[in-house]
Parts: structure tokens; C-alpha cells; sequence
């Protein structure tokens, strides 16, 4: 009779039965093969109580599909509150291919725990709909090429994705709420989908990432510093109807920029935002915001150098009239004081790329040939030439109407 059991026998045995006990089965014909037996983590009593005790366990090395036995990854993993799984990390020799079973044993996986695919060496992870956490550092530095997310994914932890490089594509599903910061940063992605469930993206999310064309979803209504700053590749960005801040150098040294689009629900804009990026402009409405803070001068009037407005909406008549108001003086008789100057040469790159966004558009045509007329007399500086170009602007106008 027994009297007496080591302590930690019982997990040794469980641990045994995981990684599967081999041994021998006679064959009718006389020959004999080895077999191995392993134990189903999640059904029956033990498993009950190892989840009780808080155990780390191990999932099977196979998986059924369509009655069939299928070799994948096997999982470090503890049962939550919540009786679900929280996969802690990938064992045994690792896949190209890893599909994250969506059950084990009969509970759901719905978190892959802190650093689980960290360094992990596979092509490809799918992530199955069961999903919706991804923890701190979760595909950190991960060798992965592409990584699917589905819909059910509700948050993204600090770092999730940080120095995946051989990342090119990621798709947020439109159920993701919540990123962390930092969450894509040195990330090597290419093409990015935002979810249209986020309102922040966080300080340094996708900083060194290299997206090279964005579009931000109204649903977000701040992005944080340096977000998108120091992304080489990026050319454009589209900030939809909604987005209210842009944080501290969010697009600074994005060296390939070309324009941010801004809707007007961005009031406040300042040169900051885009620190480093040489060739960027604000791409904005006639009735933005931004204008009243320019007739009022809080905006420094080098501003004006990174501001550009959607052609459509531009009217050569507004912009004599918008001249005007910001100059309190008729053309007639224009101020030859240094302000006045350097207003009307920087405004004369300005309207160059407003009429040049217009161009296409029948109803400004004509205002466009008048502009041109204009042009090399606005370059030139002088605040008398510029006063005969727009007044001559103005005759195009009347002609036209």
C-alpha cells in the first residue's frame, strides 16, 4: 500500500501524459509497433482542477479537422476567470504556418498573452475570430510575413507588433477599440487599414513604420504624438470628417510627404505637426478655421508657405476678396511695408497651387488663364504688380459671369 506521494507528482504525471507516454502494442501478425498516448488537456476532472490551481498547461500537438488528425503548434496556457484561454506562449518545434486553434478543449481562446509569438520564426499566424486581446508585445520582433486579424479583435496592447518587420500588411478589423502606444512602432508595414472602431491612435503607434499612403477614419479623434512621425515612405495622408487633434510632431520627418488633408473638424494646425517634413502642406477648405486665425495673425505668416486648399472650392474672386480683408487696403493704393511684401510672395505659391488643383475644373478655367497672366508679375514681389495682376483677375471674372 502506498503511504506516501511526492508533491509534485501529479503534475509530473499530467506533464507526462501532455507530451505523451510511448510504448508497446502487440499486432495480430506477430509484430510489434509502438504507440503513444496522450491525454486531451481540457476534458475531465483533471484538467478541472488543474485550471483551478492556476496552472500553466499544454495543448495538444493535433488538431480534428473533418475527422482527421492534423499536427500544429502546441500552447503553453492558463484558464481565465472568465473560463477561456489565454495562450502564454508557442512550443516544440515551430510551424511555417500557425493557425491559433480558436478552442482547447472545449473553452474558447480569446487572449494571446504577453510576448507569446515574440522571435517566433513562422511565415505566416492566423489569429481566429475567438480572439479579442492581444497583449503587450504579443508579435514582438516576430519573423512573421503576414498576420491575420478577424473581426471579434477588441484590443491591441503597447507594442503588439513592435519590430515586425517582415510584416507588410495589416488589416484592423473594424471591431479593434483600443491600441496601445507604440503598438506598431519599427514596424515593416506597407499597406494599413485602420479600424473605424478607434477614437486614439496613441503617441509613437506606427513611428519608423512604412505606410506609405494613409487614410485615418472620422472615428478617431486624436492622434498622438509622433504617431506616424519618422515613416519615410509616407506620401499621403487623408484625415476624414471627425478628427479633431493632431499631437506634437505626429508627421515629423516623414520625409516623402506631400499633403495632409484636413477636414475642418481640425481647428487647430501648426507647423509642428510636420517638423522635418520640407515638402508637406496642409490640405485644406476655403472655409477652414485656420483662415480666420490668419486674418487675425496667430498663425506666423510662414505658415501660409504649407497650406493648400481643395480646387474645386477655390474661386479666384474669393481669394481677391480673402486679400483684401487681410490687408485692410484697396489694390489701388497697396502698402509697401515689409508685412505687406512678404504676404503677397508667399501667397503667390500658394494660389499657384490652388489654381493648379482648380485647373481641371470647367468653372475656373477661365480664372486659371487670368492667374496665369498674373503669375509673373506676383513673383516678382512687387506689391503694385501683384495689385494689377489680381485686379485683372477680377476683370477675367466679370468677363466670364
Amino acid at each position: 500500500m502506498v503511504s506516501d506521494v511526492a508533491n509534485n507528482a501529479g503534475q509530473n504525471l499530467a506533464q507526462k501524459l501532455n507530451d505523451g507516454i510511448k510504448f508497446d502494442v502487440p499486432m495480430e501478425d506477430g509484430t510489434v509497433k509502438t504507440a503513444t498516448l496522450r491525454t486531451k488537456n481540457g476534458s475531465g476532472a483533471n484538467q478541472a482542477s488543474q485550471g483551478a490551481t492556476g496552472k500553466v498547461l499544454r495543448s495538444d500537438g493535433y488538431m480534428n479537422v473533418a475527422g482527421y488528425k492534423m499536427k500544429t503548434m502546441q500552447f503553453d496556457y492558463e484558464i481565465t476567470q472568465q473560463d477561456t484561454i489565454r495562450l502564454l506562449a508557442c512550443v516544440g518545434e515551430t510551424e511555417e504556418n500557425i493557425h491559433i486553434p480558436d478552442y482547447i478543449g472545449g473553452r474558447k481562446v480569446t487572449i494571446i498573452g504577453e510576448n507569446c509569438f515574440a522571435h517566433v520564426a513562422a511565415k505566416s499566424i492566423y489569429c481566429p475570430k475567438t480572439i479579442e486581446v492581444i497583449e503587450t508585445g504579443a508579435f514582438r520582433k516576430c519573423a512573421a510575413e503576414s498576420i491575420s486579424l478577424e473581426e471579434g479583435l477588441k484590443t491591441i496592447g503597447e507594442g503588439a507588433f513592435n519590430n515586425t518587420i517582415a510584416l507588410k500588411r495589416m488589416n484592423i478589423p473594424n471591431t479593434v477599440t483600443s491600441i496601445g502606444k507604440g503598438a506598431f512602432m519599427a514596424c515593416g508595414v506597407e499597406y494599413l487599414h485602420l479600424s473605424t472602431g478607434l477614437t486614439e491612435i496613441p503617441a509613437d503607434c506606427f513611428f519608423m513604420c512604412h505606410v506609405r499612403n494613409l487614410v485615418v477614419p472620422g472615428s478617431v479623434k486624436s492622434i498622438g504624438a509622433n504617431a506616424f512621425a519618422n515613416v519615410k515612405e509616407l506620401r499621403s495622408v487623408i484625415l476624414q470628417d471627425g478628427v479633431e487633434i493632431i499631437g506634437d510632431k505626429a508627421f515629423a520627418n516623414c520625409l516623402e510627404l506631400r499633403e495632409i488633408e484636413v477636414p475642418n473638424s481640425v481647428v487647430h494646425l501648426n507647423l509642428n505637426m510636420m517638423e522635418g517634413s520640407g515638402n508637406a502642406y496642409f490640405k485644406v477648405h476655403v472655409d477652414h478655421p485656420i483662415w480666420d486665425d490668419i486674418r487675425n495673425k496667430k498663425v506666423e505668416l510662414n505658415f501660409i508657405e504649407r497650406l493648400s486648399v481643395y480646387g474645386k472650392e477655390w474661386v479666384a474672386l474669393d481669394f481677391a476678396k480673402w486679400m483684401r480683408e487681410l490687408t485692410g487696403e484697396s489694390f489701388e493704393r497697396p502698402r509697401m511695408d515689409e508685412e505687406y511684401r512678404q504676404i503677397t510672395f508667399m501667397m503667390a505659391n500658394f494660389q499657384a497651387r490652388a489654381f493648379r488643383d482648380a485647373a481641371s475644373d470647367e468653372g475656373t478655367m477661365m480664372a486659371f488663364a487670368g492667374m496665369n497672366m498674373a503669375n509673373g508679375s506676383i513673383l516678382s514681389g512687387s506689391a503694385q504688380q501683384v495689385a494689377y495682376g489680381l485686379n485683372s483677375l477680377d476683370g477675367a471674372q466679370q468677363q466670364e459671369s
